[in-house]
């Protein structure tokens, strides 16, 4: 599906290309959640979502069929949409803004409560019922300091890439709750810490690591002001009920935030 992606990108404006990619990600995840309904697999030709540029191409693409004045996803198709909703995710990604990383917020689940930040809750859970996430939420009424610290993180965190640096996964801009959306994993170098004896080789290695994360921070302008055993992880709110110790010799990455959250 990534050739008729490149084709599409080429053919539109790129604004309009997340447009008709964003409205064909709600079409594929409202199939998904309602798979025995027939009418989310029915689209008029004359819809207004059918007149955008490249819409009619992309849902061909997708599997549909146009019968008549329908454009028809067979129930046999639905299984392939899993692949091809991956690769529109992805091909969204390339665009190069904010708004290619934005999903449907339908492909959210909240599982467990984490603790807050400055602008909203922290959630654990699920994107698209697959990968385990931290789901960072935008209150409403956050103010306008927190609004400022929630934009920051949207501008600065598309641009990190480091092994040892959480990566940004998606957001929800365009659906309510506005949300970032993290890579998780379940422990913080603060509970190894407290369960577990480091050797000498583990904490040099530990370290190092984490000097490598703060060194590249530095190098793309950002001065992380909070460096401590709590954010060097892939999860910063800790709940006891998804503890995972790790045995000393295991322990082979620290993983801090680039932001103070």
């Amino acid at each position: 599906m990534e050739e008729p992606l490149a084709s599409l990108l080429a053919s539109c404006e790129e604004r309009e290309f997340l447009r008709v990619t964003s409205t064909a990600l709600k079409i594929i995840q409202n199939i998904q959640n309602e798979a025995s309904e027939d009418k989310f697999r029915r689209l008029r030709r004359t819809a207004p979502f059918c007149e955008k540029p490249g819409s009619c191409q992309l849902l061909e693409t997708l599997g549909f069929e146009l019968r008549g004045n329908h454009y028809v996803l067979d129930k046999t198709q639905i299984p392939n949409l899993v692949s091809k909703k991956k690769d529109i995710i992805a091909a969204r990604k390339r665009v190069g803004t904010i708004l290619g990383w934005d999903v449907p917020f339908s492909m959210l689940k909240f599982t467990t409560a984490l603790g807050s930040c400055k602008y909203g809750e922290v959630f654990g859970g699920f994107l698209d019922e697959e990968d385990p996430v931290v789901i960072k939420t935008l209150k409403p009424d956050c103010g306008e300091k927190a609004r400022e610290s929630f934009d920051r993180e949207l501008e600065l965190l598309p641009k990190l890439e480091h092994s040892n640096i959480v990566q940004l996964q998606a957001v929800t801009l365009t659906s309510d709750p506005t949300c970032i959306i993290l890579e998780f994993i379940p422990t913080p170098l603060l509970e190894v810490l407290n369960h577990a004896e480091l050797g000498y080789r583990e904490i040099i290695a530990t370290a190092t690591e984490v000097a490598s994360a703060m060194a590249y921070l530095h190098s793309q302008g950002v001065l992380h002001c909070d460096l401590g055993a709590r954010n060097i992880s892939k999860l910063l709110f800790f709940s006891p009920s998804l503890l995972v110790l790790l045995p000393p010799s295991l322990l082979s990455q620290a993983v801090v935030y680039p932001v103070a959250l």
